[in-house]
């Protein structure tokens, strides 16, 4: 007998939303590495992902608070520290290190604000 190993329907936005961290990943490793082009792209395909995964579950009906919590920690990653690293290599690593920190680390302040007012 074959065992099929199946995905329930309810997982498939929750693996959008891992692809879309996993790109936020991989763009912060792009910026360490130098190459800030291809963060660049990482981030703005993170984005694709972010755009479809809620999308996703509503249309498959599936909405979660596990979802909406993971989608969360997803954006921190790929929109807030991704950009933020971004930033600092480009623009603000020459400045003061606390002027630079306090300029590059705005979207992961911001983020983090807005992700806990809800």
């Amino acid at each position: 007998m074959k065992l099929k190993k199946r995905i329930n329907k309810h997982h498939i936005p929750s693996l959008f939303t891992l692809l879309n961290m996993f790109l936020g990943f991989l763009a912060i490793i792009s910026v360490v590495e130098g190459n800030y082009v291809r963060a660049a792209y990482l981030i703005i395909g993170a984005a694709i992902f972010d755009a479809l995964d809620g999308k996703l579950a509503r249309w498959i009906q599936q909405p979660s608070q596990f979802g909406a919590e993971l989608d969360s920690l997803a954006d921190m990653v790929s929109f807030c520290l991704a950009p933020a690293l971004l930033i600092w290599a480009l623009y603000a690593r020459d400045l003061h290190p606390v002027l630079g920190a306090l300029i590059a680390g705005a979207p992961l302040y911001f983020g983090a604000l807005r992700l806990a007012r809800g």
